[in-house]
């Protein structure tokens, strides 16, 4: 298999278009080194790769065959504020429950670090995941020779 790699985009929310993942199942995942990948197998049987390069920091919470409702992607510097508050969205995806100064911890990466990007992969099934990383590519995975 080989890497297509597709242009995508946000809407006004921050929701990835273009990467066709809704209600995709999660069918690998890595970190290596600084680089999270993970695989979502589309509805039509088709396979996208996320690949996360220059991650910092990682939050896992992900059952194998989770099923993918929603990917948002922000510029650190540009999360909306609302994402905060519901427990498994932007910011609290990534550091709810586990830092006890979230604000501060967001305030001090956003100014030291706002072309950062902050992903957050909400699931209608199986958890979800959220991670800061400096890079993101969206491929599609194709038979060799086709790409």
């Amino acid at each position: 298999m080989e890497k297509k790699e597709l242009a995508w985009q946000t809407d006004a929310s921050g929701i990835v278009r273009g990467a066709k993942t809704h209600d995709g199942c999660l069918v690998g995942l890595s970190l290596v080194q600084d680089t999270l990948s993970f695989y979502v197998k589309r509805i039509d049987g088709s396979v996208v790769l996320f690949e996360l390069v220059g991650t910092d920091d990682v939050k896992l919470d992900i059952l194998k065959n989770a099923i993918l409702s929603e990917i948002y992607v922000w510029k650190a510097s540009s999360v909306p504020e609302i994402s905060v508050s519901p427990p498994d969205s932007g910011w609290n995806a990534l550091y709810g429950g586990h830092s006890n100064d979230m604000r501060g911890k967001i305030e001090k990466l956003t100014k030291l670090r706002p072309e950062l990007f902050l992903i957050s992969v909400s699931c209608s099934y199986g958890g979800g995941l959220a991670a800061i990383c400096s890079e993101i590519h969206i491929c599609e995975m194709v038979e060799a020779g086709k790409a």
